[in-house]
């Protein structure tokens, strides 16, 4: 389906909040999904509550912007000669449902393919590089949220706490579903019969995305990334130097290489605990923060 798959770019909605609008006056039920900060503007457009408008959102710290994402395409595009008919970000390939790839499909038949984690593209992104000073300071996508789901990636499922379905019968990936509200929660049980469901621990779900915890200025692990001064540079320069000339100057092909070696070594199971870790060391963190009044 053409709706499978994340793009990581910022969306143009353009008038898609006055066209659910118009669906709602209708009497039509809508599903809108989109990022924490959407779901927010649409409910501020809308003004009132409409019973049959449902919510969704993804788990989101910011996204890069179109410009940084049109020079990407252009680099991966330029030699190729023919249209591109489809992007995958973050697809799995192998198997393995912790690893993810870059894929590009050229009406020529063509296919090129890179992994996620040694994409200078995603390590900008995952570094806060290219994510702007207002997405950084985002709280949209702390929980509980105020969509009434939440979906995305269940990252590291099983890998800490016990999970009785063998790796190869989900091998494909598992989906995350938080239910917020009661109009949700009515909503699913109306379709769980479709679904192959497992309640799992929240905190299992919101230990590797840091998003559900706080504002990405506001992790104690990613905060210094985000204020260092080659993130302010790299933001200068995103209107200035070309893809190759950013690739090379702030994530050069051997660096990743060395870093994503490093990671993969040490393996999935041990990144999971890791993230368990960071998870209870930021709860600790922020709790200090309220106390003494740093909330910025």
């Amino acid at each position: 389906s053409d709706l499978i798959g994340s793009k990581f770019v910022q969306s143009n909605p353009g008038m898609v909040y006055q066209d659910v609008r118009n669906y709602l006056e209708k009497g039509k039920i809508v599903l809108f999904a989109g990022a924490p900060c959407q779901v927010k503007a649409l409910l501020a457009v809308l003004g009132r509550n409409y019973p049959t408008l449902i919510t969704a959102q993804f788990p989101c710290f910011g996204m890069p912007p179109e410009s940084f994402w049109k020079k990407y395409l252009f680099y991966i595009g330029k030699d190729r000669h023919s249209r591109l008919s489809r992007i995958g970000s973050e697809v799995q390939l192998d198997g393995q449902i912790n690893t993810r790839y870059m894929t590009f499909s050229w009406e020529n038949g063509d296919f090129y393919s890179e992994k996620a984690d040694s994409c200078a593209y995603i390590r900008a992104w995952n570094n806060g590089f290219s994510v702007s000073d207002v997405c950084a300071s985002c709280r949209d996508n702390v929980l509980p949220g105020q969509s009434d789901f939440i979906m995305g990636n269940f990252w590291h499922i099983g890998e800490i706490e016990k999970f009785e379905v063998p790796k190869e019968a989900y091998e494909d990936g598992v989906s995350m579903l938080f239910v917020n509200s009661e109009r949700g929660k009515q909503f699913f049980e109306k379709i769980q019969h479709e679904l192959i469901v497992y309640p799992r621990k929240v905190v299992e779900a919101v230990a590797p995305p840091f998003v559900f915890q706080c504002a990405g200025r506001e992790h104690f692990l990613f905060r210094r990334k985000y204020n260092s001064r080659r993130r302010v540079d790299f933001q200068k320069e995103l209107s200035v130097l070309s893809y190759e000339d950013m690739e090379e100057k702030y994530f050069p092909k051997g660096e990743r290489n060395r870093d994503v070696s490093i990671t993969r070594k040490l393996g999935s199971q041990f990144a999971a605990w890791a993230w368990r870790v960071i998870y209870y060391i930021q709860k600790l963190w922020m709790e200090g923060r309220l106390r003494t009044g740093h909330n910025e």
